[in-house]
């Protein structure tokens, strides 16, 4: 979608952050838009960022890790919730929940939510980038990729296609394309198709839905 804009000379601004961010707390400008494709930009004026490991630590130039947001502009607390609040917030830094890095000019990019990062055989796998490649196969609609708990891996990569209409692609087609373009740690082993992936009022995917069909399969 970015590409399409900017080769007709367009610039489509990214703009990162949430409700308990007032919501921008990182973005692109009309200025920086087409030197950072594919990025969310740089922090917003009177924000702190930053990128830390498991550990807490900073992370190094791109390494991923969880973003962390800090200024005037983010929440001080959750009504009513002292347990969350403690959780989201340390030292006045709010944990994301999201995973990104910084490259070698300070700009940021998002990766995943951290909660949908899947650990299998010890080695992180970003959901978010199986299906970027999926989405450009012609006859996927719509995907989503979750985890699925296993007993040898861990948990396996698992993925929910809406084909197109009159499309009746199936697994090993699917596989095929992935053939090349994706490590292949990073292929699915299960692959699942629907007529719709479950939606949100905001049209978000809802994950834990898929999880919950997967499951019983």
């Amino acid at each position: 979608m970015t590409a399409f804009w900017h080769q007709r000379g367009v610039p489509l601004l990214q703009v990162y952050g949430s409700s308990e961010t007032c919501p921008i707390a990182i973005h692109q400008t009309m200025a920086n838009a087409f030197a950072t494709e594919g990025s969310i930009g740089f922090p917003a004026m009177h924000c702190e960022t930053r990128i830390i490991d498991d550990q807490g630590k900073d992370c190094d130039v791109n390494v991923s890790g969880e973003i962390l947001i800090r200024g005037k502009n983010v929440m001080s607390h959750y009504w009513n919730n002292e347990e969350a609040t403690a959780k989201a917030l340390d030292d006045s830094w709010f944990h994301s929940g999201d995973i990104g890095y910084i490259d070698n000019s300070g700009c940021y990019h998002f990766v995943d939510r951290k909660n949908d990062v899947i650990i299998s055989g010890a080695e992180n796998i970003y959901p978010a980038e199986i299906e970027n490649v999926l989405m450009n196969h012609p006859e996927i609609l719509k995907v989503a990729v979750i985890g699925k708990e296993d007993e040898k891996w861990g948990e396996i990569v698992v993925a929910v296609l809406v084909r197109k209409q009159d499309s009746s692609i199936g697994k090993e087609e699917v596989l095929v394309w992935l053939k090349n373009k994706l490590g292949r740690y990073k292929h699915p082993r299960e692959i699942f198709f629907m007529e719709a992936l479950p939606h949100n009022e905001m049209r978000k995917v809802q994950k834990y839905k898929l999880r919950e069909f997967v499951a019983k399969q």
